[in-house]
């Protein structure tokens, strides 16, 4: 019966795990910070100047420039 020798080293790690924690040591659940507060309704339409829409692409492309650098704005 090898599995009876196995059992007590199988068990050895997981009742370690369950040992009780040292004095003056919080649990890092403890530590974690507040959720943040939940956002801001957004506003109502009217208030919305300049608000144009939402555009959903079908297809994505790969914009380059011609020289080198860095890419100051693109025109659709």
């Amino acid at each position: 019966m090898p599995h009876r020798r196995l059992l007590p080293l199988l068990l050895l790690p997981l009742l370690a795990g369950c040992a009780r924690p040292q004095p003056g040591v919080e649990p890092e659940a403890a530590a974690a910070p507040a959720p943040p507060a939940p956002a801001a309704p957004a506003p109502a339409s009217a208030e919305r100047t300049g608000w144009l829409g939402v555009v959903l692409a079908t297809q994505s492309v790969d914009v380059t420039a011609d020289s080198q650098g860095r890419l100051a704005a693109v025109y659709v």
